[in-house]
């Protein structure tokens, strides 16, 4: 037998405890929530930090807040149907220095040209703020609030 090489009953190598095929599921879910065991704010049967509760339209849409999902019925839907909007993109991501990611509600191209940018907004966080004045400054872009 080589050196360092361990054997078990039966000459099969042993296999050390931490890595068992029967422990293997249980280990990668703790790998995959980052070891934490508290379900993910926002998932289904946890609050939100400021109340907003996800919303599904049609078994497939899903919504960050109820305002979301409205904002889409009263206007994304309808201007699309006429024709007034012609590409509306929702959680567009948009990049900041530092790996720092803004997620944009809605990027809205309008039939006359141009683009409108829509944040859909029940409360304005400290975090969001500079968020917004970053990307407003490094891109030029404004911010439209509804």
């Amino acid at each position: 037998m080589e050196e360092g090489s361990r054997r078990g009953a039966g000459g099969e190598p042993e296999i050390p405890r931490e890595i068992r095929a029967c422990e293997l599921p249980g280990l990668l879910r703790r790998i995959g929530r980052g070891g934490s065991r508290k379900p993910r704010r926002g998932a289904p049967g946890r609050p939100t930090k400021y109340g907003a509760q996800r919303v599904n339209l049609r078994g497939w849409m899903w919504f960050r807040s109820k305002r979301e999902a409205r904002y889409f019925l009263e206007v994304v839907e309808p201007g699309l149907a006429s024709g007034e909007l012609l590409l509306a993109l929702p959680e567009v991501p948009i990049r900041l220095p530092g790996g720092t990611v803004y997620r944009l509600d809605w990027l809205i191209v309008p039939r006359g040209g141009g683009v409108r940018l829509v944040e859909v907004k029940g409360f304005r966080t400290d975090v969001y703020k500079a968020k917004k004045r970053d990307v407003e400054a490094l891109y030029g872009l404004q911010i439209e609030e509804v």
